[in-house]
């Protein structure tokens, strides 16, 4: 994959929330270092590791933030690949976006500065990095994906988010 990109946390006062969507910051949080960790310290380099990676990832999900939602969904994934119920709110102004662009032997993320509109949908699909050198991997982008149309956002385009970026929010409550 290509190289990891530094690491920047928003501050607390970077944080807008929706009124009515509660937040699921600390949970996705623990998630994702569960993740982190089992991936750096146990499963990384080993043949099934990325089958069971996946699974684990899955369960993970379910039980640390899926079950949180105020109207817990056991449908799965959508068509679109994104999970029900669980949504990506940006929480600052000019959030960098990477989109995926597909070469005849990888996949390719470009940067573009944007800012989401208000209003725009955006769903949870996916926790990403990019692998360093070693293999290890922090876990700092989120992938989502579109429902609404917006001026450069197309419903069912893919994109990744850095994790500092954005709040993880409930979209059943």
């Amino acid at each position: 994959m290509g190289k990891s990109l530094p690491s920047e946390r928003a501050g607390p006062s970077a944080r807008r929330n929706a009124p009515a969507m509660k937040t699921l910051n600390d949970e996705f949080d623990r998630y994702r270092d569960c993740l982190r960790l089992v991936w750096n310290y146990a499963l990384q380099g080993r043949s099934p590791g990325d089958d069971a990676f996946a699974q684990l990832s899955s369960t993970l999900l379910k039980l640390l933030v899926l079950d949180r939602l105020a109207s817990p969904s056991s449908a799965g994934r959508s068509e679109m690949g994104y999970v029900p119920g669980l949504g990506i709110s940006m929480a600052t102004d000019n959030v960098e976006m990477l989109f995926p662009q597909e070469t005849d032997s990888d996949i390719v993320w470009n940067r573009v500065a944007q800012t989401v509109p208000e209003g725009s949908i955006l769903f949870y699909q996916d926790v990403m990095d990019f692998r360093d050198g070693d293999g290890m991997v922090d876990l700092d982008f989120v992938k989502g994906v579109a429902q609404g149309t917006t001026a450069f956002l197309k419903v069912g385009a893919t994109f990744a988010v850095r994790r500092s970026d954005v709040d993880i929010v409930d979209l059943t409550s």
